[in-house]
C-alpha cells in the first residue's frame, strides 16, 4: 500500500512512511505499560493466593480466635487491590485504542487534504485519489490491528516475564568437581565455617570435629545458627567462608544426589506423601518388608495406632487423607530415616510434638537401630539434648564449649542459664497441674 502510494505521488508516500514509526511508538508505549499492570495484577494476584493457602492451613486457629471478620476483610482489601489494577488495564486499553485511532485518522485527513490539492492542480486523477485514500485506509486498518493483537499480547508477555523471574532463581547445581562417592565412616568437619542469610553472619569461624558414630546434640539461644549449621551439611546453603568435611572429603566434591541419598533428615515440620504409609516409610510397594516396618513401628510406640486402622500399612495418609498428629508425622519420618539407615543422621526439633515419655523412648530406639551412624540433633527440651553423648554449645555464631551435662553446667555459663529456665519452666508447668 505505502509503495502504490510513493508511485503515485512521492509526497503521499512520505507521509504514509511517516506514519509508521509514530505508530509504533505509540503502539510500543502501551504495550509497555500495559505489560507493567499485568506484572502488578500477577503479583499482586499470587500474593492473594498465598494469603489463600495460608489461611487455609490456619483454619481452625483463625475460627477458635473467632476471626472470621477480619479474615473477611483482609480478602476483601487484597481483592480490591487486584481488582483496582484490573481496571487501570482497561482504560490503558481503551486509551491505546482510542489513540491509535486518533493517529491513524490524522494520518487519513494528512493524506486526502495533500491527495485533494493534487486533484485541484492535475497532479493526479480523481480515481487516483480514490485508489489512495483506499491503500491508506488498509494500512490504517493493519496499524489499528497491530495494536490491539499486541494490546492482547501484553498479558502473556507478563506471565512469561514472571515464569522467567522463577527461572532465573539460583538453581541447586553440583560444583565441576563434583564425583559420587560413599560416606564410609560419617565423621564430619566443620572447619572455619561463617554463613549470614544477609550482611550480619549467623556462624563465625566455627569449627567442629565431629568423629564416627557419634551422638551429638546443638544447644544455644534462638538464632545462634544450629539448624543452619545442619542445613550446611546436606548443601540447603553454602558457607559464606570455610568448608565442610565428610569423611575428609568437602561436601562440595559430592553430586547433590550422591551425598543426600546417604544422609537423612528429620525437622519439626514433616511432609508426607499422598500415599499408603508403607510408601511413606520405604517410598515403595514392596511388601516383602512389611515385618521390618511393623518392627520399627513397635519400637516408635506406633504399632497399636497402625494396626487400630482398617487398612494397615495400606492406609493412605497426606494431605487429602486419613489426619495425623504432629508427633505422629513426627514419628513416621523417623520410621523411614531408619529404615534408610543413613550413614549421618540430622535431628532438628524432630521429637518436639511428643511429651517426654514417649520422647525418651524414640530416642532411645534411634540410637539403638543406627549405632554407626552419626546423628547430630538440634532441640530446645533437655530432655532430647540429655540423651546425647555429647552436647555442644553455641554462643555468637561459634562453638564456646563442649561436653557431658556434668561438665558443662560447670564450665559454659550459657549452658548453665538454659538448662536452670528449662527446669523453672518444667517445674511451672507440674504446679499448674498439680493445682489442676
Amino acid at each position: 500500500s505505502i509503495g502504490y502510494l510513493l508511485y503515485t505521488n512521492i509526497v503521499l508516500g512520505i507521509v504514509a512512511i511517516i506514519m509508521t514509526p509514530i505508530m509504533a511508538w505509540s503502539i510500543r508505549y502501551f504495550m509497555e505499560r500495559l505489560t507493567e499492570r499485568h506484572q502488578k495484577i500477577n503479583e499482586r494476584k499470587g500474593l492473594v493466593d498465598a494469603w489463600i493457602l495460608e489461611m487455609m492451613t490456619g483454619l481452625y486457629q483463625w475460627k477458635i480466635l473467632n476471626a472470621h471478620e477480619k479474615v473477611a476483610a483482609d480478602y476483601e482489601t487484597k481483592t480490591k487491590q487486584v481488582l483496582e489494577e484490573e481496571i487501570k488495564v482497561g482504560y490503558d486499553e481503551l486509551k491505546s485504542a482510542n489513540v491509535n485511532e486518533a493517529l491513524t485518522l490524522i494520518g487519513q485527513l494528512i493524506i486526502y487534504g495533500i491527495a485533494a490539492l493534487a486533484v485541484c492542480k492535475d497532479k493526479i486523477t480523481v480515481g487516483q485519489f480514490v485508489a489512495c485514500a483506499s491503500y491508506f485506509s488498509t494500512c490504517a486498518a493493519y496499524y489499528n490491528a497491530l495494536g490491539r493483537k499486541l494490546t492482547a499480547i501484553s498479558g502473556n508477555l507478563a506471565g512469561i516475564n514472571r515464569v522467567e523471574e522463577f527461572m532465573l532463581w539460583e538453581e541447586e547445581c553440583d560444583t565441576p568437581s563434583a564425583t559420587e562417592h560413599e560416606i564410609v565412616r560419617g565423621d564430619i568437619l566443620f572447619d572455619n565455617i561463617s554463613f549470614g542469610y544477609g550482611e550480619e553472619l549467623v556462624l563465625k569461624e566455627l569449627r567442629l570435629k565431629v568423629e564416627h558414630g557419634e551422638k551429638l546434640a546443638f544447644v544455644g539461644r534462638s538464632g545462634e545458627g544450629k539448624s543452619t549449621l545442619l542445613q550446611l551439611i546436606y548443601r540447603l546453603y553454602e558457607p559464606n567462608e570455610g568448608k565442610i568435611l565428610v569423611d575428609g572429603i568437602p561436601v562440595s566434591n559430592y553430586t547433590l544426589t550422591s551425598l543426600r541419598s546417604q544422609i537423612a533428615v528429620v525437622q519439626q515440620e514433616n511432609g508426607l506423601f499422598h500415599g499408603t504409609l508403607r510408601q511413606n516409610i520405604i517410598l515403595s510397594d514392596d511388601t516383602s518388608q512389611d515385618d521390618k516396618i511393623w518392627n520399627i513401628l513397635e519400637g516408635l510406640k506406633l504399632k497399636v495406632l497402625v494396626s487400630e486402622f482398617p487398612e494397615g500399612l495400606d492406609t493412605l495418609i497426606g494431605n487429602r487423607d486419613r489426619e495425623l498428629s504432629g508427633g505422629q508425622k513426627q514419628r513416621i519420618a523417623i520410621a523411614r530415616c531408619i529404615f534408610k539407615k543413613p550413614r549421618i543422621l540430622l535431628l532438628d526439633e524432630a521429637t518436639s510434638a511428643l511429651d517426654e515419655v514417649t520422647e525418651a523412648a524414640v530416642n532411645q530406639y534411634i540410637y539403638e537401630q543406627l549405632p554407626d551412624t552419626t546423628i547430630l540433633s538440634v532441640a530446645h527440651r533437655f530432655s532430647t539434648v540429655l540423651s546425647a553423648e555429647k552436647i555442644v554449645v553455641v554462643e555468637k555464631g561459634h562453638v564456646s564449649a563442649i561436653g557431658k551435662h556434668e561438665r558443662l553446667v560447670n564450665e559454659s555459663s550459657l549452658y548453665r542459664t538454659l538448662y536452670a529456665e528449662y527446669k523453672d519452666a518444667v517445674s511451672h508447668q507440674e504446679g499448674e497441674v498439680q493445682g489442676e
